[in-house]
């Protein structure tokens, strides 16, 4: 979001964010400063602190999602604001409880609305609802959003797919597509030292960027790494998995796999330390659990990895967007998570490809760098918006997906 915020002003656009104050757990610094030039009302509060368990019992009987009741906070914070100034009004989710805010605003002044999803709702991986009648008051929610829309962004063409596939009578014409993506810009090796500056070193660094999810999401990797270490325990010398992020949720298999010298665990970093410690790592790492519903996922970290050009051992479907670029391409291995055994092959393997040099992006063309590149993102939502207010004139409009 603050990418969109920041990029859009070069094309005319004067951005007014509404963002709940996040007063607890780590916060980009980096990031916040690149807003320093954007209008930000901020309003309530969203928690990042690992929850109670009757916290998570109440956030799931709450309409839509948890966060619900910041939406209605969100709503009477730009009700304040002079709606004359106002063309158009862009909500993004998740949560997607934004779009409630997005739908009731575009409503009572009036104004276009472009709701964004920079992930699935009720067709996402980890959508669980409470009860049937959560399912369907959800699923009708979500209606509301394509069926009043002006526009609606997806984050993939297979998630474009799947919601033509799954809600009747949704024009296709105002589906959009943009990806999440990369700033090159954020890429650059600044000279700063890694999280892991000042360790004993192996010859190769394998680095994951982002939180840990627990035992049910991460199991495949760390299992499947475990036995490619049982059946050929010599190559424990040879590198080292760098875990940057938030580790709150590791495993049981995770602190043994630490307290062997496999693993190690370090604190999330800001964008502007990302390229440092992508110029340190010889690949990176993404897993997926093993279930269909990830077909349409591109996970943050991909994009990252793709924009600075380092090698991927992907977990997850051959067939997904990630697992298609990876293997097309050449630039990474895919070991889908079928079985432990086969995440132990697929990883034996890549860390020999690591080895010879054989993976690299000398097969990736330009096109594919410029589709993931945020500016152009940027530049596509623009047209976006102009395309909901009926302007013309532009020479550049959003491709139809």
């Amino acid at each position: 979001m603050v990418n969109f915020a920041t990029a859009l002003q070069q094309y005319g656009w004067e951005p007014t964010v509404i963002t709940p104050e996040v007063n607890d757990g780590w916060m980009d610094s980096e990031r916040l400063s690149q807003i320093d030039g954007v209008e930000v009302v901020r309003t309530g509060s969203m928690s990042r602190q690992k929850r109670t368990l009757v916290q998570k019992v109440a956030g799931r009987l709450v309409p839509l999602d948890p966060h619900f009741p910041w939406a209605f906070k969100a709503l009477k914070a730009a009700s304040k604001l002079e709606p004359s100034r106002f063309d158009l009004v862009f909500t993004s989710g998740p949560p997607h409880s934004v779009h409630y805010a997005g739908l009731r605003l575009s409503r009572k002044f009036n104004l276009k609305w472009v709701a964004d999803f920079r992930d699935p709702y009720t067709l996402a991986p980890e959508y669980r609802a409470f009860s049937p009648l959560n399912f369907l008051s959800d699923r009708y929610f979500e209606k509301q959003i394509y069926r009043h829309a002006d526009f609606v962004v997806t984050n993939t063409r297979t998630n474009r797919r799947e919601v033509l596939q799954k809600f009747d009578a949704v024009d296709p014409g105002k589906l959009v597509t943009i990806n999440n993506g990369f700033d090159e810009r954020e890429l650059v090796d600044g000279g700063l030292e890694s999280p892991w500056t000042g360790e004993k070193l192996k010859p190769l660094n394998y680095v994951y960027l982002g939180g840990l999810r627990g035992y049910g999401i991460d199991r495949y990797f760390f299992e499947g790494l475990r036995e490619a270490l049982a059946s050929q325990p010599q190559v424990a010398d040879e590198f080292a998995i760098r875990i940057v992020g938030d580790v709150r949720h590791q495993s049981d298999i995770v602190r043994e796999l630490v307290d062997q010298g496999i693993v190690t665990l370090h604190a999330p970093v800001d964008s502007g330390t990302i390229g440092s410690v992508l110029a340190r790592s010889d690949a990176g790492l993404i897993w997926h659990r093993n279930d269909t519903r990830y077909h349409g996922q591109i996970p943050q970290k991909f994009f990252e990895y793709f924009g600075s050009r380092t090698p991927i051992f992907y977990v997850g479907p051959k067939n997904n967007e990630v697992g298609k670029v990876c293997r097309r391409f050449d630039v990474g291995v895919v070991a889908e998570p079928v079985s432990v055994n086969e995440v132990a092959d697929g990883f034996l393997n890549f860390h020999r490809r690591i080895q010879n040099q054989e993976l690299d992006y000398s097969k990736c063309p330009e096109r594919l760098f410029s589709q993931f590149s945020r500016p152009e993102h940027a530049k596509k939502l623009a047209c976006v918006f102009e395309r909901a207010l009926g302007a013309t004139g532009r020479t550049t409009r959003p491709a139809d997906d």
